[in-house]
């Protein structure tokens, strides 16, 4: 795990579907948002609980198996348009984050490390 700077987290983007956005409140870690690339680029958004104990893909995968929320997305009439905007409109879900260039590891450390805060990540 390794903090960067807004300006190296987007410099560094390789792959829009490695990019997370988690909030860590309390003692509970939740994925509130990622970019997903399938026909054509958009934000899904949530709040889907990680368990903090596992490895952060793993986490992933158990914490939208297991959530039962509501989840939104922000669309884009077209792919320029997506390609053009979805950055920015990703970055602005949350002003005063933390940016994290992350490895596939346990979650634990944001709890002691990020208390209360948004976090960026990119895998």
């Amino acid at each position: 795990m390794k903090e960067l700077t807004r300006q190296q987290y987007i410099e560094n983007i390789c792959n829009y579907e490695k990019l997370y956005l988690i909030i860590v409140e309390g003692e509970k870690i939740f994925l509130r948002a990622d970019i997903e690339d399938a026909e054509n680029l958009r934000i899904e958004m949530l709040h889907a609980e990680l368990n903090p104990a596992l490895k952060f893909l793993d986490a992933e995968q158990a914490g939208r198996e297991n959530y039962c929320g509501k989840i939104y997305f922000i669309e884009y009439e077209n792919s320029e348009i997506a390609a053009k905007n979805i950055l920015t409109d990703f970055l602005e879900l949350a002003g005063d984050a933390i940016f994290i260039l992350y490895e596939n590891d346990d979650l634990k450390n944001f709890l002691k490390n990020y208390p209360d805060k948004y976090i960026f990540l990119r895998m």
